[in-house]
């Protein structure tokens, strides 16, 4: 099982998709793993029905699936929905997973890191440079390595705490603060690099602080500054004017010209929405409802996407996932405990940006953000039954 949950892992979120293959792991991969844990003699079933937020997620799915007969067109609603379900029985695999021990817990974040630092190096050594346009592909463009880069720095960040400072995870956080932002302004995300920036910030001020080891503690703030001044330079020397040129900066001064597509989609969804206040037209109908722009395309917004998709109730449902778990950080928040306490803030650091991807993607249709936020309910439940 140690060797088989990196590589399902890492099938799941990328292997499969990258080469066309997506299906097997939506329709045959994710159902038999669930299964099988079902089954298997170590599978805790009570550690699901304990948990406030899982039991939420679960009752949003499974209300998706009874409001798809409702749907204005019931086999686009449908085949909507069993991508939700997929995505939901993975994210419980992981969840059943990572809850039986901190070791377990250990092998995902060094699985979700390992899988950045193959996305960093394929990235380091491809043709993508800053003049290019934005990344295009199915599986792998400028959105999705956002994505992979959020849980990636995330995991790297909760180990290195984890692990009482381990060494060679610092190394690897001084490796991956210049390159993931290289990557985001490569990409030309607006999204990836807000939040790449917000994590790299807030988690080396976090991990700064958590003993009284001043010394080490000031070696880690200026190695990382300095690894970001060093890799400004570096490509301050390639390219002139390296932001002011960007296309990423071209994409921000956009905003400011021309109402966003996503501002659109949003707009869009809440409309429909209002005419559809109490079950929704049905999960993945939105997509197929007349619009001016983009046709075929989610709401870019996982709060719109749910309201148009189930109505209020669902929109409520999907609400209260969120703030269940952040009831659950705070709670820990000023805990007397200092581990404990810092590893609440790099949660809620990353919940944060969770959320800023909820307002920019529908994550609840994606395996990787759906793991990502199962992995924060299982570390805190941990933190609750003191094995952190």
């Amino acid at each position: 099982m140690y060797f088989f949950i990196p590589v399902y892992i890492i099938l799941i979120t990328l292997g499969l998709s990258t080469i066309g293959m997506g299906g097997l792991g939506t329709y045959i991969l994710i159902p038999s793993t669930f299964f099988y844990l079902i089954f298997d003699r170590y599978y805790n079933k009570n550690n699901i029905s304990k948990s406030q937020p899982v039991k939420f997620y679960i009752g949003f799915v499974i209300i998706g699936l009874l409001l798809a007969f409702k749907a204005t067109n019931i086999e686009q609603a449908f085949d909507s929905q069993l991508k939700a379900v997929s995505v939901l029985l993975f994210a419980l695999s992981i969840y059943s997973f990572i809850i039986q021990s901190v070791k377990n817990l250990n092998i995902v974040l060094l699985t979700n890191v390992f899988i950045l630092l193959i996305l960093v190096f394929y990235f380091l050594f491809s043709n993508i440079t800053l003049g290019n346009d934005r990344v295009a592909g199915s599986a792998l463009n400028s959105n999705s390595y956002g994505y992979i880069v959020f849980v990636g720095l995330s995991s790297v960040f909760l180990l290195y705490t984890l692990t009482n400072k381990n060494k060679w995870i610092l190394y690897t956080i001084f490796f991956l603060v210049p390159t993931t932002i290289y990557i985001a302004l490569t990409t030309s995300s607006r999204g990836g690099l807000i939040t790449t920036l917000i994590l790299i910030i807030g988690n080396i001020y976090l991990i700064s602080i958590k003993r009284n080891k001043k010394k080490q503690n000031k070696h880690i703030r200026f190695y990382s500054l300095i690894s970001i001044i060093i890799m400004g330079l570096v490509l301050n020397y390639f390219y002139d004017n390296i932001y002011l040129n960007s296309n990423i900066n071209k994409r921000f001064d956009l905003l400011y010209l021309n109402e966003s597509t996503r501002e659109y989609h949003v707009q869009k969804a809440i409309e429909i929405g209002l005419e559809n206040p109490i079950l929704g037209i049905g999960a993945g109908n939105y997509s197929i409802t007349p619009k001016l722009i983009e046709m075929g395309s989610f709401t870019h917004n996982a709060f719109a996407e749910a309201f148009v998709s189930y109505g209020i109730f669902g929109l409520l449902l999907y609400l209260l996932i969120c703030f269940s778990i952040l009831k659950k950080i705070f709670f820990y928040y000023k805990d007397k405990n200092i581990k404990k306490r810092v590893i609440s803030h790099q949660i809620l650091m990353s919940f944060i940006v969770f959320i800023i991807y909820n307002l920019l993607y529908v994550v609840y249709l994606s395996p990787i953000f759906m793991m990502m936020m199962m992995m924060m309910i299982a570390l805190l439940h941990k933190l609750k039954t003191n094995k952190i």
